[in-house]
């Protein structure tokens, strides 16, 4: 794939790639969809998870040069980010630590409130899961 070469996604945008990836995503029917539709469906698929399900996100910290660090979840292409607090810093028996994290998608009566998880030093994955709201 060069750089810069564009596809019609199925979502009816343009994604163009970059050189290291496509520039869409294939979603569980097969459809093209780009990056900026990615987050907006997979914001939605938090929004209509019912409290025990679970997911895979990543756990990122943006570095803007000033403590504190400010953390995000995120979906792979970065289209979705949703802030939450800083860390919890834990013991893992095999992992060596967990991180937990905290965070709601969605304002008002629509809110969603979840709980994730990341272990160790080598991944960012974030394993989520919707739980009862807290406040």
């Amino acid at each position: 794939m060069k750089k810069g070469s564009q596809t019609l996604c199925d979502c009816g945008h343009v994604a163009t790639s970059n050189g290291f990836s496509t520039g869409y995503g294939i979603d569980k029917d097969g459809h093209k969809i780009c990056f900026s539709c990615c987050g907006e469906h997979d914001r939605e698929h938090l929004l209509s998870m019912k409290v025990g399900d679970r997911w895979a996100l990543y756990l990122c910290e943006e570095d803007n040069g000033k403590l504190p660090k400010r953390y995000y979840v995120s979906n792979w292409p970065g289209s979705l980010k949703i802030r939450c607090g800083t860390p919890r810093v834990g013991r893992h028996n095999i992992a060596g630590t967990r991180n937990d994290v905290w965070f709601i998608v969605g304002s008002g009566d629509e809110r969603s409130f979840f709980h994730g998880t990341q272990y160790g030093h080598n991944s960012q994955i974030c394993h989520i899961q919707k739980v009862k709201p807290w406040i």
